[in-house]
């Protein structure tokens, strides 16, 4: 994620180094993304998705392939109230049940529950406020 329209997949070395050129990701689903900042992924029904904050009210889903393209249109997922922005998404299971926990700038950071077999939010996402300007969670072992 470069804070553009566009998501880059850098081919890698076994050390993790960069090794040849970088290809271009883009959101086909109008408004496409806005300005990406992070990507994480998770697999449901057999298919694996990467979950795209872009500093808009969204979460996309986009399927993806084996090859770490897009495989199809990626999703909209959105919660009312609207996040204000989506600045870091981090998946997280508990008690068989996979979250997405999202950080959006407010004072909240949000849980949402996604579907096992769509990948989608199953239901509303519960805010935890209290901070100040969220920009994420991440989860230690």
């Amino acid at each position: 994620a470069n804070v553009s329209d566009t998501l880059w997949k850098c081919p890698l070395t076994a050390t993790g180094r960069f090794n040849g050129v970088c290809t271009a990701l883009t959101n086909a689903t109008a408004p496409g993304f806005n300005q990406t900042s992070i990507i994480a992924f998770q697999t449901f029904a057999d298919t694996t998705y990467g979950y795209v904050a872009d500093l808009s009210s969204r979460l996309w889903k986009c399927p993806m392939d084996a090859n770490g393209n897009f495989s199809g249109a990626c999703t909209a997922l959105t919660n009312i109230p609207a996040f204000t922005t989506t600045n870091v998404v981090s998946l997280q299971s508990f008690s068989g049940t996979t979250y997405a926990y999202l950080g959006d700038g407010s004072t909240n950071v949000w849980q949402c529950p996604l579907d096992p077999d769509t990948g989608n939010f199953s239901s509303d996402c519960i805010a935890s406020s209290g901070f100040n300007l969220t920009v994420g969670a991440t989860f230690y072992p």
